[in-house]
């Protein structure tokens, strides 16, 4: 156990019922991915603290990792999604609870759910730059092709350096076959991260394809 982790606990357990110790252990366990002890603790802290943001904010973050993180669980997801919606009814003008709702429901692959609430989350928060590129990605793998290049656009004007926008682009090129504008968004994200090999490797075979 690290110094930090030990000192949370230290302080929750010389105090049972400081349920905001409580919660900082929580979110402490979630950080390190220790996420069945981190929901083991978060649960309860709700149950007292049943109107606190960060509480069932915390309590969401760590069933969305559960959902993914070792492998795909689906209820882990569902209970993410009761949690941040508890969230978002004690705060409604927090994008992220609405960003992260929109990644729970997208690892589910319920796109129309997460693309809903990706706008939401832009709505409050129109600089979202993360939230503008996850929806581009919905928005791509629901069929709306066009939709998806501009939203990614648009992501790019926020954070020129997107690196993620401009990978999520080249691939959307790529997949439209405009490999000028593929090399283009490729080449800018191999200019923001030369150490990554994934658009040195795609920028490649495109200029192979490219030169047929």
């Amino acid at each position: 156990m690290d110094h930090e982790l030990l000192t949370l606990t230290q302080a929750a357990e010389g105090n049972p019922l400081d349920f905001e110790a409580w919660l900082k252990l929580g979110a402490a366990l979630k950080e390190r991915n220790q996420l069945d002890q981190a929901i083991r603790i978060l649960k309860p802290v709700v149950r007292v603290k049943s109107h606190d943001f960060m509480a069932w904010f915390t309590l969401g973050e760590a069933w969305e990792r559960k959902g993914y993180v070792n492998g795909y669980d689906p209820q882990a997801l569902d209970e993410a999604i009761l949690a941040y919606k508890k969230a978002i009814a004690i705060r409604p003008r927090a994008e992220k609870s609405w960003f992260f709702l929109g990644n729970s429901h997208g690892r589910k692959q319920e796109l129309v759910a997460a693309i809903h609430y990706y706008r939401a989350a832009i709505e409050i928060k129109p600089d979202y730059y993360i939230a503008w590129n996850n929806l581009g990605i919905d928005l791509w793998k629901n069929g709306e092709h066009q939709a998806a290049v501009a939203t990614y656009r648009h992501a790019l004007t926020i954070n020129p350096n997107g690196f993620e926008s401009w990978c999520n682009l080249g691939s959307a090129f790529r997949q439209l076959n405009d490999l000028d504008s593929a090399i283009h968004a490729f080449g800018k994200a191999s200019e923001i991260r030369p150490q990554a090999p994934g658009p040195k490797k795609i920028l490649a075979t495109l200029s192979t394809l490219q030169n047929k």
